[in-house]
C-alpha cells in the first residue's frame, strides 16, 4: 500500500530498525520549526492517532513496511482553518528518539522527536479534515437504507483512519480511510469496506447536500459511478 495514494499530503518517518522490531505506540514530542505532540497507536503494521501543536492539529496515521515507517500528518490551522501537511524523514533508535529533516514544500529544516509514554497509550478519534478545503468530516451520522435489508445505518469514526457501520440488527462493518476526493463539486473523504468491494464517500460540512455515496471497486479500481446511499442525519463533528 502506497501512503501517498491514501491522502492529499504525507508526513513520513523512515525508521532504520530491525525487521519486526518497530513498536511505535505512545506519545512523541516533536521539536523543530513546528513543535507538536503526536499520539500513535500501533495495530499490527498500522499506526493511527493525531498530532497537535500550538497553532495546528490534525489526524495522523501510517503503515510499517519492514524497516520503513510512513505516518501521515495532515493539519488544520487553529486560526483561519487553513489546511496543510508536513513531511518528516528521520531515523528511529532504541532510545525512543527520531532525528531527521522536516519538509514543507521546497523548504527543509531539522527536527527531533522523543517518545515520552509507553506503547499502551490510548487515543481518541480525531475530527478529520477533508484536506481539500476548510470543511470538517463527520465523526458520526446515520442514514436510512430503503432496500433489503431495510433499516438505519449508524456510522461512527472509531479511530483516525476507520469508521464503523452498524445495522439495526447489531451487525457491524469496518471501513478504512483511503484518501480525499471531490465528487459533484463536494469535498470529503473516501473509505473502503473491509472486503474491498465498496467505497463510500463521506462529504464534509461545507457540502450543500449531506448525502453519503457509494461505488463498487475491483482490483484495477472503481467499477461503477458514485451513487447515493441516503441523506445523512444526526450528523456530529
Amino acid at each position: 500500500m502506497n501512503m501517498r495514494m491514501l491522502m492529499a499530503a504525507v508526513f513520513a518517518i523512515t525508521a532504520a530498525i530491525p525487521l519486526g522490531a518497530a513498536q511505535l505506540s505512545g506519545t512523541w514530542i516533536i521539536s523543530g520549526p513546528v513543535a507538536s505532540t503526536c499520539i500513535f497507536v500501533q495495530t499490527g503494521q498500522f499506526l493511527s492517532g493525531s498530532c497537535k501543536g500550538s497553532s495546528v492539529e490534525g489526524p495522523a496515521f501510517g503503515l510499517i513496511e519492514g524497516q520503513v515507517v510512513r505516518v501521515s500528518y495532515q493539519w488544520i490551522a487553529h486560526v483561519g482553518q487553513n489546511p496543510g501537511a508536513f513531511d518528516f524523514v528521520g531515523q528511529w533508535d532504541s532510545a525512543d528518539n527520531i532525528a531527521g529533516t522536516m519538509i514543507e514544500g521546497n523548504a527543509t529544516s531539522p527536527f527531533t522527536a522523543k517518545r515520552v509514554t509507553d506503547e499502551n497509550t490510548q487515543v481518541q478519534p480525531h475530527a478529520v479534515q477533508s484536506g481539500l478545503g476548510a470543511g470538517r468530516v463527520p465523526t458520526s451520522f446515520q442514514w436510512y437504507y430503503q432496500f433489503i435489508p431495510k433499516g438505519w445505518r449508524f456510522w461512527t469514526q472509531t479511530s483516525a483512519t476507520t469508521w464503523t457501520e452498524r445495522y439495526d440488527t447489531g451487525e457491524q462493518t469496518i471501513f478504512t480511510l483511503t484518501g480525499n476526493e471531490i465528487v459533484n463539486n463536494c469535498s470529503g473523504v473516501v473509505v473502503l469496506k473491509g472486503d474491498q468491494s465498496t467505497q463510500v464517500f463521506i462529504p464534509d460540512d461545507q457540502c450543500t447536500k449531506q448525502e453519503a455515496l457509494f461505488r463498487f471497486v475491483g482490483p484495477s479500481g472503481p467499477t461503477s459511478q458514485w451513487r447515493g446511499l441516503g441523506l445523512m442525519q444526526q450528523v456530529r463533528y
